[in-house]
């Protein structure tokens, strides 16, 4: 009985093993927060197999001043765990009416991109539901409270 109980519980392991490794490998790739392409990307997390992410804002939200941020990423059962290291902000200037076709109303004037690398890396988790396909057949999954859709396997495939 006991030889039994051992077994099962390392089938059970490498079953998990084996499931988490499927996990990862769906998620590299380029994820947007939106089905479809505007003038520029939304959201967006690019997974890379070497356990880096880089998370992109939204290209259409001029007036945001963090414009990426990027560090390593891990599966934890049903969360992805991100530790986030470094920072690309925009600094000073001044925002003014926006003058091209943004989806907000200001963009930046005078401001200058700066990378900050945190001391401590930030830690963030987001629960992940179950990856399913579209209608047009597209991976889609939802990280946190917001569904991503798959845009690419490759994640330096973004421009």
């Amino acid at each position: 009985m006991k030889k039994l109980i051992v077994s099962f519980l390392i089938c059970f392991a490498f079953n998990q093993i084996a499931a988490q490794e499927k996990v990862e490998e769906k998620l590299i790739g380029i994820w947007q927060a939106s089905e479809a392409m505007g003038s520029g990307w939304s959201d967006t997390y690019r997974f890379f197999d070497n356990g880096k992410f880089i998370f992109h804002t939204n290209q259409m939200n001029c007036a945001a001043r963090e414009i990426s941020n990027s560090g390593t990423w891990k599966i934890e059962g049903n969360k992805i765990v991100l530790l986030i290291a470094e920072r690309v902000t925009m600094v000073g200037g001044k925002l003014v009416p926006a003058t091209g076709s943004y989806g907000s109303e200001y963009e930046p004037e005078g401001a200058k991109e700066k990378t900050v690398k945190n001391k401590t890396p930030a830690r963030k988790v987001f629960v992940f539901g179950k990856f399913k396909k579209d209608d047009l057949d597209r991976r889609t999954v939802i990280f946190g409270k917001t569904r991503f859709w798959k845009y690419d396997t490759d994640p330096k495939q973004y421009p």
